[in-house]
């Protein structure tokens, strides 16, 4: 699934596969490899905007990877999670300078089970069902009131995914209620406020509980329901809701077509299958 931070790509494993962001910019690829006794380990290979491999990284396997603005998050199949990149903001979770960190730094704990990048954040999952978020919090996008590179809990503990905007995030508890946070600046969060604010704590998009797939694009955010409809919601300058129009959606909006099982949003751009 694309992440779609507004920046240089976004990429993330998702069921044995990845799927890297076709911006032009960074992307990622995870393959499988013997490890020399009969089983196999996933490789990691970064490639720069020429497509040529950079950087190998190799051990458990990972089950989440996503990269975005000259920063990127993994986690590991044994609960570990690693960020590496550009840390001017405190994106990497890791207590350091700001200066960039070249080689994969591990985050504390090892428990994680998926991670998504912002433009200046991340957030990520862990086996308890606990959101954490760290990096730039000047518009909400943590999920409650932080300094910089602070690193918080989001409240409840009944999360099941979550993805990060350029300055927002959304997330999907167990029961497939649908929660948002951050910059409202374009109706990102869905919540049908039309004037810019910023929210600094999950508030419910709506009170349907059959949402399925979420992808948080840059300004806006695309989710399926089990029914295979398929709803868009904020910026649409470029169309990238879907809706025919470059109206804005202040709230979740149907787009036309159904049987939608997933859904993809980059920067300014959608895609679904």
């Amino acid at each position: 699934k694309v992440n779609g931070d507004g920046c240089d790509s976004a990429c993330r494993t998702e069921a044995g596969g990845l799927s890297p962001g076709g911006d032009g910019g960074t992307s990622s690829h995870l393959d499988a490899r013997p490890n020399g006794d009969g089983g196999v380990q996933d490789v990691v290979t970064i490639l720069d905007a020429g497509n040529e491999p950079t950087v190998p990284l190799s051990g458990s396997a990972f089950i989440s990877l996503a990269a975005s603005n000259g920063f990127s998050c993994g986690a590991r199949h044994d609960g570990s999670l690693y960020c590496w990149g550009d840390n001017s903001e405190k994106q990497l979770g890791i207590a350091q300078a700001k200066s960039p960190i070249l080689t994969p730094g591990q985050l504390a704990g090892n428990r994680w089970l998926s991670t998504t990048t912002g433009q200046f954040h991340a957030c990520a999952v862990d086996s308890s069902n606990v959101v954490t978020c760290w990096g730039r919090a000047d518009s909400g996008q943590l999920g409650k009131v932080a300094s910089n590179g602070q690193i918080v809990q989001v409240t409840d503990s009944d999360w099941a995914t979550v993805s990060a905007g350029a300055y927002h995030t959304c997330a999907k508890k167990l029961d497939n209620s649908l929660w948002c946070w951050g910059q409202n600046f374009s109706g990102q969060l869905g919540l049908g406020l039309s004037a810019p604010t910023e929210v600094d704590a999950p508030s419910k998009v709506s009170d349907d509980l059959t949402w399925a797939v979420l992808s948080v694009g840059s300004g806006h955010a695309c989710a399926t329901k089990r029914d295979g409809t398929l709803w868009c919601w904020g910026s649409n300058s470029n169309g990238q809701i879907g809706l025919g129009t470059t109206v804005t959606a202040f709230s979740p909006t149907q787009v036309a077509g159904s049987g939608f099982i997933s859904v993809s949003a980059g920067a300014s751009h959608t895609c679904a299958v």
